[in-house]
Order: C-alpha cells, then structure tokens, then sequence
C-alpha cells in the first residue's frame, strides 16, 4: 500500500505545508518512495508471490455484497514500474521548469494525486475501484491542462523548453478536453452497472462466466467509447491539438502517460468482456488503425512541435490498441 500512500501523502503535504521549492522536494519524495515501492513489489511478484485480498465491504445491496480490495499480479507489478517511473522521471524534470517559472504547491500536489489515481487504479480489484482511479485521473488531467490559462505564452515556452510559438487557447483545449472525458466517464459508468446487472458482481473475476448477450456487448462497446475518448482516438480527437497549451511535462505525464497506462490497462484487464463478441475486436482494430494513419498524416502537416508530438503519440496509441 505505501505505493497508494506515498504520493497521496505527498500531495497532501505541498498543499498543507509546500511553499516554492519546498513542494517541488516533497513530491519528489513522496514519487520516489512510490517508485521504490513499486520496485519491491515487482521483485516479490517476480518470485510468485501475489496479492488478492477484499480490504472491506462498501455496499451490501440486498443479499450481495460489493467487497473492495485489491489485485496485485505479474501485469499489476509490471505496469506499476511503469507508471510510478514515468511519474518520478518526470517529477525530476518539473522541478527545473518550475524553479524557472514560479509555480506553486498546486502542481506538485496535482502531479502526486494523479500518480495516486493511477495506482489506485492499478491496484483494483474490483470495476468500482478502478472507476474512481479513472475519474480521479481525468480531474487532474484536467486541472494541469488549465494550468497555463492565466500565464503569458512566453512564460510556458520558457518553462516547458520548447521554444516554438503557440496560439491555442488553454481555456479551449481545456474545455474540449473535460467534455469529451466527462463523456467517456459516464460511458464507463454506464458500463460498470450493466455487467454488475449481468454478472452480479464488481470483481474482473465475474466475466470469466458471463455469457456472450445484447446486455454485455452494449457494455463492452461502452468499455471502448471510455478508452477511445482518454487516448485520443477517432473521433474524439477533438481536444487533443488545443490541450498542447499545456506544460510539455503535463503531456507527458497524463496525456500520454498516465491515461495511456489506464486505458491499456483497463483493456487487458477486461479482456474476456472483448472476448465475449468479435464485433468488439474488430471495432478496436478498426478504430485504432484510422487513427493511427490519420494521426500520422495530421502530423506530418503540422509545424508547431507539441501538437507533431501530440498527434504522433495518438498514432502510436492506435497501433497500441
């Protein structure tokens, strides 16, 4: 748990006592407790030791029960190095740019609380759980893309290093980018409720025996819609261009990673809900081919570098898919 933990404490911390650089230290701390953490669970994985454990039960509706708790397994502990270095690599690189621009506690607490809804995510064992990592991660996502709105161009070109001129409005790519998430949240919960209908629980492990019906296809088309709208993929690519506007450490650290992680993440771990009907696969196939062409000529027609960044990791997340 201190992989949870640390960076939710760390946040906790930059809010309550971070003043200028102090908060820029404390959530390198809290990441690289995190990071290490990771690290040992990794190695405990590696040696056949795994985790599979109800913490709680948070809703009793009727004679069933909803249990939270968590799964810690082989791609559990591999994608959590992942993510909580992609986090600390890019905590390093932050404290620089903001020593430069005078950024404040709240962007360090928002860089730990979206390292903690990641790992809460991760961590899940159960769709409930990873829904609330899912909508927690989107709220950051949002909040650091708006973090450029009331400062000067020339500010985010010094501080993010890259020298190319921008005249994206922050509030649009913002507001382009919470309503397409917003979307895909209410599809996520939508579908989260339909297979609790269909299999009468919130564990993955309810899907190796649900059956192939309308009820679990519409689910699983709804599971896409969700993973399309994070990871940029046609058509609702709407909002990545003008989210650009935010620091180069802000896209790469949710747009590109954290939601990326989430939403490959949450595809592997529903795999038998995509096994139930082949429509669905080769809708993911289709889907994320288009984009992956489309992205790719979209930025090779672009001159500023962030957005040829942005369309080029969209690219490469439809190949992912």
């Amino acid at each position: 748990l201190l992989v949870l933990l640390a960076p939710a404490s760390g946040a906790v911390l930059c809010i309550l006592f971070g003043r200028g650089q102090a908060s820029a230290w404390v959530a390198t701390a809290a990441l690289f407790l995190s990071w290490s953490a990771a690290l040992l669970v990794f190695a405990r994985v590696s040696q056949g030791q795994t985790v599979s454990e109800n913490l709680f039960v948070w809703l009793r509706v009727g004679g069933s029960e909803f249990p939270c708790g968590v799964l810690v397994d082989g791609l559990t502990a591999i994608v959590l190095v992942a993510a909580t270095t992609l986090a600390f690599a890019i905590q390093l690189f932050s404290v620089g740019t903001r020593k430069r621009d005078g950024s404040g506690a709240r962007f360090f607490a928002l860089v730990c609380l979206a390292s903690t809804a990641v790992t809460l995510l991760l961590i899940a064992n159960n769709f409930g759980l990873l829904y609330g990592g899912w909508v927690l991660l989107g709220l950051c996502g949002h909040f650091l893309t708006t973090w450029g709105r009331q400062r000067p161009a020339a500010e985010i070109q010094a501080s993010d290093g890259l020298g190319e001129s921008r005249t994206t409005s922050p509030e649009g790519g913002a507001f382009g980018f919470w309503v397409v998430d917003r979307a895909g949240d209410l599809a996520l919960l939508i579908c989260v409720l339909m297979l609790v209908t269909a299999t009468g629980t919130l564990e993955y492990a309810g899907l190796q025996t649900a059956d192939s019906t309308s009820w679990t296809q519409l689910a699983g088309l709804l599971l896409l819609t969700a993973v399309f709208c994070r990871t940029a993929q046609f058509p609702f690519h709407i909002w990545l261009s003008n989210a650009t506007r935010a620091p180069a450490s802000t896209n790469a650290l949710v747009h590109f990673g954290f939601m990326s992680i989430a939403s490959v993440y949450i595809l592997v771990r529903a795999g038998a809900l995509l096994e139930l009907s082949p429509s669905l696969r080769w809708i993911l196939i289709g889907a994320g081919l288009f984009t992956a062409i489309f992205s790719g000529l979209v930025a090779l027609g672009e001159r500023d570098l962030k957005k040829v960044l942005a369309f080029s990791s969209s690219s490469q997340l439809g190949l992912i898919l």
